[in-house]
Formats: structure tokens, C-alpha cells, sequence
């Protein structure tokens, strides 16, 4: 869950969706969506901000499979969405920030340029 490779994130969420989770026994779920919900979260921490957010589909998939593990986790993502969702807001702003830095900067360089 917590790969830089993308293609590897889809692949192991699609594998999850179409064998393990259709497949997985009830008798054993608590187990099972403990260490799930382990990944997820770790994932959700994840330096990089796509991983987070392939965190929350992840997380999503165990709801729609087990319901329950909704309102025992709802605090802790909830708080991880937030913190996530501010990260996201910071990085747009920087990147932002920077175009515009490098628009003014051409434009001023492509002004002293051109010929009087």
C-alpha cells in the first residue's frame, strides 16, 4: 500500500478487491481487517501524497466489505483526512506560488529583451 510505484499500488488494491477480500472467511475478519487497517493507516502517514490518497480508497474497500470497521476507525481517519486534505491545499499553493514565480520571471526576462 505504501509503494512509490503506482502500478504497483493499483495492482495489489485490484488483487485485494477481486481474490482476498470476496474469498476471506468471517471467522478470522477481526485478524484480518486489524492488519489491514494497520497498512492503511501507515499508508495514510506516507510522505508522499498520492499514497495517502490511495490510502483512503483502500480504506474504503475494507468499509464496503466490513461496515463495522467504519465506527471503530472513523476518528483516526477522519483526522488523517483533514491532515491530509491540508497537505494537498499546501502543495497546490506551492506549486502555484512557483508557476507564478517562473511567469513573472520570463515575462520580465522576455521584456529587458526585447528590442527597443
Amino acid at each position: 500500500m505504501s509503494d512509490d510505484d503506482k502500478i504497483v499500488r493499483e495492482t495489489l488494491y485490484q488483487l485485494l478487491k477481486a481474490v482476498v477480500f470476496p474469498a476471506y472467511k468471517e471467522d478470522n475478519q477481526g485478524t484480518f481487517i486489524s492488519l489491514m487497517i494497520a497498512y492503511v493507516f501507515n499508508a495514510m502517514t506516507h510522505l508522499s501524497i498520492d499514497v495517502r490518497l490511495m490510502a483512503f480508497k483502500f480504506f474504503d474497500m475494507v468499509v464496503q466489505h466490513y461496515p463495522l470497521s467504519f465506527s471503530m476507525y472513523a476518528d483516526k481517519v477522519f483526522v488523517l483526512f483533514i491532515l491530509t486534505w491540508e497537505i494537498a491545499r499546501f502543495l497546490l499553493y506551492l506549486k502555484n506560488i512557483v508557476f507564478m514565480h517562473s511567469f513573472y520571471s520570463t515575462s520580465q526576462r522576455d521584456i529587458a529583451e526585447k528590442p527597443v
